[in-house]
């Protein structure tokens, strides 16, 4: 009889400790007080990209995450101030997506996509013409060759 009230009471004080760590975790976790972005890339076919580059930029601040996409495609990066906007950047051989005015909030998550297209290239072409600026005459000049220069005093 005397072990059984201890081994109640014991009990008790346990299910008792349990309950009150339990709430208090749950307390901890509503504390949040950064931002998360989290996302996936694929290609154009639909398929996860594993290995792309992300980068979240903070504008006002101009601090910057950087994380990278794994075997799924999924990225996630925590610690993030709140507010925005953010520039979020992927980029993986070459190819590159941007999305601006990202905003984070206080106890959610925000949920970006992005798709890397094929690598293809525009081919620019830019033609110039040299100019003749000897008669603009832009006000009082003096012309100097090496003999000149060789004859004048130095300091």
């Amino acid at each position: 009889m005397k072990y059984t009230k201890s081994f109640i009471k014991l009990s008790l004080l346990i299910a008792f400790t349990f309950i009150t760590f339990s709430i208090n975790s749950s307390e901890v976790l509503a504390e949040q007080t950064t931002g998360i972005i989290r996302g996936s890339v694929t290609d154009e076919s639909g398929n996860p990209v594993s290995g792309a580059s992300v980068q979240i930029t903070h504008i006002p601040s101009g601090s910057k995450s950087s994380t990278s996409s794994g075997n799924s495609g999924a990225f996630y990066s925590r610690g993030l101030r709140l507010g925005g906007p953010f520039k979020v950047t992927v980029t993986k051989s070459g190819q590159s997506s941007v999305r601006n005015n990202i905003f984070t909030r206080l106890g959610s998550e925000s949920s970006l996509s992005f798709s890397l297209g094929s690598n293809s290239v525009e081919e620019i072409v830019v033609t110039a013409k040299a100019s003749d600026f000897s008669g603009l005459g832009v006000g009082p000049g003096s012309t100097f060759n090496a003999e000149d220069i060789s004859t004048l005093p130095s300091l």
